[in-house]
C-alpha cells in the first residue's frame, strides 16, 4: 500500500498532462476554502462508505460536482463517521495480537478506503460504489468471521434465530446485486440507474446529454432531441454560467429550426464566456458544432441572421477578427430588415478595421451610415477609418456627428489631434474650450461626491 501511495503521489506531481488534473467536476471538494468544511465533509463520504457496507441503498457509480452536500466538522454526519472509525480502530488494535480473521477483514476494509478516502491524497473523483469494491471484500470477511465467532457462543435457538437473520441480510444483499449488475451494462445503462439517486449530479446529466444529442445527430431520432433539450436545461440550471452550455443549448434550437431561441443562448455564452479562465474553450465548441455537415442544412434560414450575428460577436469578443468577419458576412446575407441590414454593415465594417483593411471598411460602414447617419459606433468607427485612409476633413466631420451622439471625451480629443495635425485654428479653439470644460465639470463633480 505505500509503495502504491508513493508511486501515484509522484506521478501526480511529475506529470503536466491534462487528464491528471482534478477539476471540482470531478471532485467538488476542490470548491471548499474553509478547514472545517473540508475536514467535515471529508469524514461525511467515509462515513457513506461504511453505510453502503452495512445498507447498499441509493447506489451511484461516481459522486461528482452537486452530489456531496458540504459539512462542518461538527455536523452530526461527520461526528457519527469519526466516532465509528475511531470504534474500528480500536477494535483492530485490541485483537491485533489474535490474528483473528475478522481484524484481517477490517485491515483490508481501510487499506482500500485509505486510496479513495481523501485523508493521505486527494482522489480524482469524491466518492463511488466502483470505487468501493476493493474495500467491500474486506468488510465481507469482517462480517462473517463476526457471525461464524458469536454464534458458537449462543444457544441453540438463539442460534437458529441469528442464523435466520443473517440468512435474510444475505438473500436481500443477494437481491441488491442480482438487481444492481444490469444497471452496469453500458453507460447510457448505468446513468439511467443512477440518475434516480444522484438526480443533481452534474456528471450523470452531462453524460445523458451526450448520449441523446449524438443519437438525434448520426441517427436522426426526433425523439433523442427532446431528451438531449431536457438535459442541457438541467445542466444549465446546475452550472448557470458555464458558456459552454449556452453553446450546445443554441446549438439544439438550431437543430429544431428555433432561431430566436437559438440567439438567447449564443448571447449568453457570450457574456458568459468573458468571465471565464478559458474563452477559446467556448469558441472550439462552436466551431465544431458550426462546420458540422449536419447542421450546415439548417442554417440557411433568413432568421438566422442574428444568430450569425452573435456568433461573430463572440470571436470578435477574444480578438479572432478573421472567424468574426466569416459570421458577420453571412449575417449580412441573411438578414431582411433594415435595421437588420445596419447592423451587419457596421459588424463588418469595424470588424474590416481591425484586420487593418480600411478601404473595405469605409464600403460598409458608409453603408450602415446611410441607413443610421447619426449612430454613434458608425460615426466613430468612419472617424477613425478616414484618419487611417488620410481622409482628415471627412475624419473630423464623423467624430463630430459621434461627439452629438454621445460627448465623450475620447472623441473630443480625437478631434483636437486632427485638428492640430491639419492646422484648422478656429476648430482646435473652439473643441480646446469643450474640453476645458469638460475637466471642469469633472472636477466639480469629484469634490461634491467627496463632500
Amino acid at each position: 500500500l505505500v509503495v502504491y501511495l508513493s508511486l501515484r503521489q509522484w506521478v501526480f506531481m511529475h506529470e503536466t498532462k491534462p487528464w491528471v488534473a482534478i477539476t471540482y467536476i470531478q471532485n467538488p471538494l476542490i470548491l471548499i476554502n474553509t478547514t472545517s468544511e473540508k475536514i467535515g465533509t471529508i469524514f461525511y463520504i467515509n462515513g457513506k462508505y461504511l453505510q453502503l457496507m452495512l445498507c447498499p441503498y441509493q447506489l451511484t457509480f461516481s459522486y461528482f460536482y452537486n452530489d456531496i452536500p458540504f459539512v462542518k466538522w461538527y455536523d452530526w454526519r461527520s461526528v457519527g463517521s469519526l466516532v465509528a472509525y475511531i470504534g474500528i480502530g480500536y477494535y483492530v488494535v485490541r485483537k491485533f495480537k489474535d490474528k483473528s480473521l475478522g481484524v484481517y477483514g477490517l485491515l483490508c476494509y481501510l487499506a482500500g478506503l485509505s486510496i479513495f478516502s481523501h485523508v493521505l491524497i486527494p482522489f480524482a473523483n469524491a466518492m463511488g460504489e466502483r470505487l468501493a469494491f476493493t474495500m467491500s471484500w474486506g468488510f465481507c470477511i469482517f462480517l462473517g468471521s463476526w457471525w461464524v465467532s458469536g454464534i458458537g457462543l449462543l444457544t441453540r435457538w438463539k442460534r437458529v434465530l441469528l442464523g435466520l437473520g443473517y440468512g435474510i441480510v444475505l438473500v436481500l444483499y443477494a437481491y441488491k446485486v442480482y438487481s444492481r449488475v444490469p444497471d452496469w451494462k453500458d453507460n447510457l445503462s448505468i446513468s439511467l440507474a443512477d440518475e434516480k439517486a444522484s438526480p443533481n449530479s452534474f456528471f450523470i446529466n452531462e453524460g445523458l446529454f451526450n448520449y441523446y444529442y449524438k443519437k438525434h445527430l448520426f441517427e436522426k431520432d426526433t425523439m433523442s432531441l427532446s431528451k438531449a433539450m431536457k438535459y442541457i436545461d438541467k445542466l444549465c440550471t446546475l452550472d448557470p454560467q458555464r458558456s459552454s452550455f449556452s453553446v450546445k443549448k443554441g446549438h439544439l434550437h438550431l437543430l429544431a429550426n428555433q432561431p430566436t431561441q437559438a440567439q438567447e443562448a449564443f448571447e449568453k455564452a457570450i457574456s458568459y464566456q468573458k468571465q471565464e479562465r478559458n474563452p477559446f474553450q467556448t469558441l472550439e465548441l462552436v466551431e465544431k458544432y458550426w462546420d458540422d455537415a449536419k447542421v450546415k442544412a439548417v442554417v440557411d434560414y433568413p432568421s438566422l441572421g442574428y444568430v450569425y450575428k452573435h456568433i461573430g460577436e463572440l470571436f470578435f469578443s477574444v480578438n479572432n477578427y478573421q472567424k468574426a468577419l466569416t459570421y458577420f458576412t453571412l449575417s449580412l446575407s441573411s438578414m431582411e430588415t433594415a435595421i437588420g441590414k445596419f447592423h451587419a454593415y457596421k459588424d463588418v465594417g469595424i470588424t474590416y478595421f481591425k484586420l487593418n483593411e480600411y478601404k473595405k471598411s469605409l464600403e460598409f460602414l458608409t453603408k450602415a451610415y446611410q441607413l443610421q447617419p447619426n449612430e454613434f459606433n458608425v460615426n466613430n468607427a468612419l472617424g477613425h477609418t478616414n484618419f487611417y485612409l488620410g481622409n482628415y476633413e471627412k475624419s473630423i466631420q464623423h467624430f463630430e456627428k459621434a461627439f452629438e451622439a454621445r460627448p465623450v471625451e475620447e472623441v473630443l480629443n480625437n478631434i483636437i489631434i486632427i485638428c492640430n495635425l491639419i492646422g484648422d485654428r478656429n476648430k482646435l479653439q473652439h473643441y480646446t474650450k469643450i474640453k476645458e470644460s469638460f475637466k471642469s465639470q469633472i472636477n466639480q463633480s469629484g469634490s461634491n461626491s467627496q463632500k
